[in-house]
């Protein structure tokens, strides 16, 4: 792994899988999920090209909802061949892995469903869009949209269950203020994220995510369009953690 300062590089090119899965037998409500981070954003080249140059301090270009980059694309690309693979390719009961995808739980920024639309393009299985797996608000990056501009954009998936306002928010001022979501309120968060994963009915589950959402759950730095592999009952419940690359 390339890495800027001691962080990983963003730019580092995905499509990458690694797992945590032991043999020990699992719980009866246990889950099988499949983690994968938003593949490279204009945000991400944007912070890395400062940490090149030497920027001490950097400025938030207000790169709201961040789009993915050429190379963020392409890694999405890439992962489709590993996520294929997975699934088996197939819609056939027959001859579907046992460890086939039966949900795709998707953040709501643009970069994580973009990712999910092309690196799992081979996979069928339902969509859910769920705000508990958003980034942590850092930069306007992590700033969302309403659901009526996201739905133009991505019109294949189910926004009505989305808040007007499903991002952190001091609830005071302006909702595209850029307000740091507070270590208590991420942590309860990512609680109530492992709460509805595990209240779910399917048994193997995709959650394409964000670096913060993703580092709190396995204590593991993404690279984006990484995919990592474990069990819900290995995932960490409260986790905090130091302002990051989005």
């Amino acid at each position: 792994m390339s890495s800027i300062n001691g962080i990983e590089d963003p730019m580092t090119v995905g499509g990458t899988a690694g797992s945590r899965r032991g043999g020990a037998s699992r719980l009866e409500n246990d889950k099988l999920l499949y983690l994968v981070r938003h593949g490279t954003t204009e945000m991400n080249e944007c912070i890395a090209n400062a940490r090149l140059q030497g920027v001490k301090n950097f400025v938030d270009p207000m790169l709201y909802d961040t789009k993915l980059s050429e190379r963020g694309l392409m890694q999405a690309e890439n992962l489709a061949k590993i996520t294929a693979a997975l699934h088996g390719n197939t819609s056939s009961s027959n001859n579907a892995s046992a460890d086939a995808i039966e949900l795709i739980v998707l953040s709501p920024l643009g970069r994580a469903m973009k990712t999910a639309e092309l690196g799992f393009k081979h996979v069928e299985a339902a969509r859910v869009i769920c705000p508990l797996a958003r980034e942590r608000v850092f930069y306007s990056s992590d700033v969302g949209r309403s659901p009526s501009v996201l739905s133009q954009e991505f019109p294949y998936l189910d926004f009505t269950e989305l808040d007007e306002i499903w991002w952190h928010t001091d609830g005071s001022g302006d909702p595209m203020a850029v307000v740091p979501e507070p270590d208590d309120v991420f942590a309860e968060r990512i609680a109530r994220l492992r709460e509805w994963l595990l209240n779910r009915p399917e048994k193997v589950i995709a959650v394409v995510s964000h670096w913060a959402v993703l580092q709190a759950l396995t204590r593991r730095c993404f690279q984006n369009c990484e995919l990592f592999t474990c069990y819900l009952s290995e995932t960490f419940p409260i986790a905090t953690q130091k302002k990051k690359d989005k």
